[in-house]
């Protein structure tokens, strides 16, 4: 037999068993999650947004942008039960934001019933106020300098700037003068005005209602103290171990069915107050629907937040998370959880590592359950695909430097739906995952490791 038959047979033979290789059974393709999305949640010019899956050990599988599609589905060979989901998102081209969700069951269906509707972007309105001048303002104050009675404050939906006071225009002939600007949508409530009183520095309130009062653009609201109605500023002791603050903040809204909630008071305790007191202003023209509150301690002490619908207490006293340690070793950390505080129910935990460099920041949070919130837990941040590192040049750069400062949390609520999977899901929807219809509370106890 020649040396190039026998050649020609073990080729063929090779061949036959690289053919039978490919026909031996695979792991077939499965569909890991979808997502069916509002698009006009994700795309936008200031951020971008890509969710990814994560074997339970952190090797990676696969990922999808929801800022090119909101509406896809993620399939890959994979033969877990479980997977870990990752949600990241890029702000202003230079913070990284991750959310680590460990354990989730393979096939989750994230979709958003409440879908924005296109609604035009109505043009803003510019009113002028016309007030008499009873209240304390700069120049003519009865209240000490740099107080919340010192000046007026002006409030609209969702936000207070700068801190709810303002300053007059100009004051002539008994009256004071501001223009401001104001959303003419029907979902809006409108402005809320509060004057202190000179003299008595008590506070009177008025509520402009845009929609309900056909006010147009370039109209002047005329307004006497006789609009107003007298309320009453009240006070919140913050009671804690720790004596030193950053600051202390404390907002008030007000619900209206079909309305957005409006901030109807809102102060701040700068870290140099002598006191921990916070004030707030109270009134039967908006009462108040639900309140935040907001301690944030320095260096290694409990920071502190509520949002609740209960009634306003006259003190809050802070708890100290307590039983925590960390092990640093490299990228890697071994962790003790705090210990649950009893008579509370507790919903999720979550570690945060981060890191800046030349601006760039990354924030990478790992969320546990209450099931997985006792004990150690070894805590190792997954590799981010490089297709994301590469799109900024400081990403890859920020990459390659190690951890630099550490955080934990624990959040207790009554709300149902708060587990870290609901987490992922209520901010893919942009949920509020802090309100209720019934009574609640959302609180969260933090620390700086």
């Amino acid at each position: 037999m020649s040396k190039l038959y026998i050649l020609l047979v073990f080729v063929l033979i090779s061949m036959t068993s690289c053919q039978d290789n490919d026909d031996l059974p695979k792991t077939a393709p499965q569909t890991l999650f979808s997502v069916n999305l509002d698009n006009q949640k994700f795309n936008t010019d200031y951020k971008k947004s890509y969710i990814a899956a994560y074997t339970p050990k952190g090797e990676f599988i696969k990922y999808g942008s929801l800022s090119d599609s909101s509406n896809w589905v993620l399939s890959a060979p994979y033969k877990g039960d479980k997977i870990d989901i990752i949600f990241f998102e890029i702000w202003h081209q230079n913070s990284l934001i991750v959310n680590h969700i460990k354990n989730v069951n393979i096939g989750q269906v994230f979709t958003d019933p409440n879908m924005l509707n296109p609604t035009p972007i109505l043009p803003g309105k510019s009113i002028v106020l016309e007030i008499e001048d009873f209240g304390n303002r700069d120049g003519n104050s009865t209240a000490p300098s740099y107080t919340y009675e010192c000046r007026p404050h002006k409030h609209n939906r969702g936000y207070a700037h700068p801190y709810g006071e303002f300053l007059w225009d100009k004051v002539e002939n008994g009256y004071t003068y501001k223009q401001i600007n104001i959303d003419p949508d029907s979902k809006y409530q409108g402005t809320e005005i509060i004057l202190f009183e000179r003299g008595t520095n008590k506070p009177y309130v008025k509520h402009i209602d845009i929609a309900s009062n056909s006010i147009s653009s370039g109209d002047t609201i005329t307004l006497h103290k006789s609009d107003f109605e007298l309320g009453e500023t009240k006070t919140v002791e913050v009671n804690s171990i720790n004596n030193e603050f950053n600051n202390i903040f404390l907002y008030t809204y007000n619900s209206q069915t079909d309305r957005k909630d409006m901030i109807t008071s809102f102060e701040d305790v700068p870290n140099n107050a002598t006191e921990k007191k916070i004030k707030y202003v109270s009134s039967t023209l908006l009462p108040t629907t639900f309140w935040d509150f907001r301690y944030f301690a320095k260096n290694n002490t409990t920071s502190y937040t509520i949002q609740t619908n209960a009634t306003i207490p006259s003190a809050i006293t802070v708890q100290e998370l307590t039983g925590h340690s960390l092990i640093k070793n490299g990228n890697k950390s071994n962790f003790t959880h705090s210990t649950l505080f009893p008579g509370k129910t507790h919903a999720r935990t979550i570690f945060t590592c981060s890191k800046r460099i030349n601006g760039a920041v990354f924030n990478y949070s790992t969320l546990f359950d209450t099931h997985e919130s006792i004990g150690n837990s070894d805590i190792l941040p997954v590799q981010i695909p490089n297709e994301i590192l590469s799109m900024y040049t400081d990403f890859t750069a920020l990459n390659n430097t190690g951890w630099q400062s550490y955080s934990y949390s624990q959040i207790y609520t009554n709300i149902p739906r708060n587990s870290s999977l609901d987490f992922l899901k209520n901010s893919l929807m942009w949920v509020d995952n802090n309100t209720s219809n019934s009574s609640y509370s959302y609180e969260t106890f933090s620390i700086k490791l």
